[in-house]
């Protein structure tokens, strides 16, 4: 059973790092941590004459199993929703994100259902942002932006079906803008052709797309 001193330090651990679990055991925290500072006075009278920094280390590794068992299922689901009104996420990165809960299946389907229900959670629209963003913005090519999302557990088909709705004229766009900076920091592509070729695949655009484009230099 968990004592209510390790209980009230886990919650205020917890908060203070904003994660939906304590730290790996062999986290190191740092001279001055504001976690550190805010538990000054919430260790228990039997533990004051260690640093709150010490009593931390030494008992991470109970705090971090026992916090399993002093957060309910609500609280987790509250923390997911937090995690996912940030930013967009996909299921699989809800997932990852709480793995160290050791939650069974059923209980990250419900909380992945939940999310979706609540519009917490929308792939399409994870797809969409995604694709527009790292096109117009990080000047990626369909192939990297196809192969990140894979990475991120979305669906081939879901991701093929938001490029295809991408004017082919404005990936060329982004390839020409691509090249012309390539230019600005290496010269004339002329000296230095297959670099070039390397550079643009890694950037994810099509082979005969980027041939076509460094024909005029040969």
């Amino acid at each position: 059973m968990v004592k209510n001193e390790d209980a009230k330090i886990l919650k205020i651990l917890l908060f203070l790092l904003g994660v939906a679990s304590p730290p790996a055991p062999d986290y190191k925290f740092a001279a001055g941590s504001h976690v550190v500072a805010k538990l000054q006075k919430e260790l228990p009278p039997c533990q004051k004459s260690l640093s709150p920094k010490i009593y931390i280390q030494k008992n991470l590794v109970t705090l971090h199993s026992n916090l399993k068992r002093l957060m309910s299922f609500d609280e987790i689901l509250m923390k997911a929703k937090k995690y996912c009104a940030y930013q967009e996420r996909t299921p699989f990165e809800v997932v990852r994100k709480f793995s160290s809960l050791e939650l069974s299946s059923e209980q990250l389907d419900k909380i992945i259902f939940q999310l979706k229900t609540e519009d917490f959670i929308n792939e399409e629209r994870y797809v969409n942002l995604f694709v527009r963003g790292k096109l117009y913005d990080k000047k990626w090519g369909p192939r990297k932006i196809q192969n990140h999302l894979l990475l991120k557990g979305i669906s081939k088909e879901l991701i093929q079906k938001e490029l295809a709705q991408i004017n082919p004229n404005i990936v060329l766009d982004q390839l020409d803008k691509v090249i012309s900076k390539w230019q600005q920091l290496n010269g004339s592509p002329k000296t230095n052709l297959p670099k070039l070729y390397r550079f643009l695949l890694s950037k994810g655009y099509d082979y005969e797309h980027i041939k076509n484009k460094l024909e005029q230099y040969k």
